[in-house]
């Protein structure tokens, strides 16, 4: 996906209209992807020791995860045995009944026409591995029919796997449940918050004026207290109270922040370990990962 730029005044000027209404990222020295395999980034995950990141290529990408150092280091990457990457669009990391382990979602569907999507778990690999197998693999379907997405994350208190869709008005939050066989995913309602100002979608030309506000990624803290949602243009953060409803909390006002227009097409992001910063990157070999504190403005 590509978009025309405005001129440097006028792009200025409307940045500066959009920052009146969201606050702006705060992040350190920048750090650009270094493994140019690495050139869909669709989602992006801390390791489960927190040092660096999971992340993944999307649409028809070999079936690979790639470490991801804390600037973007290439640490190499892990081979899934025995599946493909139709179009991979999320990853999460959760605790599969005390093992720290990877999900895997093969959820992206353009054109609404997949009659079952996939979720694959793995262990997580250690340092050294190079190649694992899938440790188990859960088909779903939506309850009226096919839809796109490219957003999961697993509340790490339930252990409730979350499915955000994309190309909708209202999108829907669905939580897909583990069981044999094909399962149908529970709607969970509709989800009214995740809209892009109008001056930030003109500041990116028509394409972000009518994509822009499509959620691309989807994560939880691992406390279970922060939801975050990503789209091309906007970062949204809200902040849980005790184990409330997700649905009804994302259906409160977010705190929201910009996406820096040095992120081309927005599609990846990982909340820390620490869960106190947010990292984003796009897709696009040598792509920057931002880092944004969200610990002062989200209590």
């Amino acid at each position: 996906m590509s978009s025309k730029r405005l001129p440097r005044s006028l792009a200025a000027a409307l940045l500066g209209l959009q920052a009146a209404c969201s606050a702006q990222p705060t992040h350190g020295p920048e750090c650009r992807l270094q493994n140019p395999a690495l050139d869909e980034l669709s989602g992006l995950v801390a390791a489960g020791n927190g040092d660096y990141y999971w992340g993944l290529n999307d649409s028809g990408g070999q079936p690979w995860l790639f470490r991801v150092g804390p600037c973007g280091e290439d640490l190499g990457h892990v081979e899934i045995q025995g599946v493909r990457n139709h179009d991979w669009e999320d990853i999460a990391f959760f605790d599969d009944h005390g093992t720290p382990s990877i999900l895997i979602a093969d959820i992206g569907d353009n054109l609404a026409r997949r009659k079952r999507v996939q979720l694959y778990a793995v262990v997580e690999p250690g340092p050294e591995t190079r190649s694992t197998a899938i440790a188990w693999q859960q088909d779903f379907t939506y309850p009226e029919g096919p839809r796109d997405a490219e957003s999961l994350a697993v509340d790490p208190r339930s252990g409730d796997i979350l499915v955000l869709s994309k190309r909708e008005d209202p999108q829907h939050l669905f939580r897909v449940p583990r069981a044999d066989g094909v399962v149908v995913a529970q709607d969970l309602g509709p989800i009214e918050t995740i809209q892009t100002k109008l001056t930030l979608n003109w500041l990116r030309g028509m394409v972000y004026q009518l994509y822009g506000s499509l959620p691309t990624a989807l994560d939880i803290s691992r406390d279970g207290r922060r939801i975050a949602v990503l789209t091309l243009t906007e970062l949204f953060v809200w902040t849980r109270q005790g184990d409330e409803d997700w649905a009804e909390l994302m259906n409160r006002e977010p705190y929201h922040y910009v996406v820096p227009a040095s992120l081309e097409q927005a599609e990846s992001m990982a909340i820390t370990a620490e869960g106190d910063t947010i990292v984003i990157s796009s897709e696009k070999a040598g792509s920057p990962m931002i880092r944004i504190e969200v610990s002062d403005a989200v209590p």
